[in-house]
């Protein structure tokens, strides 16, 4: 088994250290709040989570009380290899193409173009539009989207529409966005 190394995130420094290994840690340290009252915060590794906009594990790191949330793939290559967090020309790949996998080895740097060529190269578009149109069309019937669809042609809001049909806000917009963007929903709204 590899052995685990740990390095200072940039910009965190001696906060928050990364290790090869994908796993986030918070730093031993004394805290002082800003009514100069202080604790002792103990070290301890971050739990990662995905974020409903996003696909990809992120970690919250906090410096001087403002919280950013940060992806954890792009914290590894900040930490091992240099880059600037907040560089969002560069995109992040995966050797694998397992997004979850974010080991130190198994990523490098792309520019979007190269990217979208070995998205359609490798077919792996389908995937992401794919599970999210299976995941809803399990759950709801492609009639109820029909409907909802129409509702919104016909100048219905989303709110209105997650009322008429008991569905939650969020739902009925992902509905629409998702037939806006394949070009189904008429273009007069």
């Amino acid at each position: 088994m590899e052995e685990e190394i740990w390095k200072n995130v940039p910009w965190y420094e001696w906060l928050y250290s990364a290790s090869q290994l994908w796993n986030i840690k918070s730093l031993e340290r004394i805290i002082v709040r800003k009514n100069n009252t202080s604790y002792k915060l103990k070290w301890r590794i971050l739990s990662k989570m995905k974020r409903w906009n996003n696909w990809y594990y992120c970690v919250d790191l906090c410096k001087l009380w403002k919280i950013n949330s940060l992806r954890v793939n792009r914290i590894i290559w900040a930490t091992f290899l240099w880059l600037d967090i907040n560089d969002t020309k560069l995109l992040m790949c995966h050797i694998d193409d397992n997004i979850y996998n974010n080991n130190i080895n198994n990523l490098f740097i792309w520019t979007s173009k190269d990217n979208s060529e070995d998205m359609v190269s490798k077919k792996r578009q389908w995937w992401f539009q794919n599970s999210w149109e299976w995941n809803w069309m399990n759950i709801y019937s492609n009639e109820l989207v029909i409907n909802i669809i129409d509702y919104y042609n016909k100048w219905f809001s989303i709110k209105q529409i997650s009322n008429i049909y008991k569905i939650k806000y969020w739902t009925v917009y992902s509905f629409v966005s998702w037939k806006r963007r394949s070009g189904l929903l008429a273009t007069t709204k």
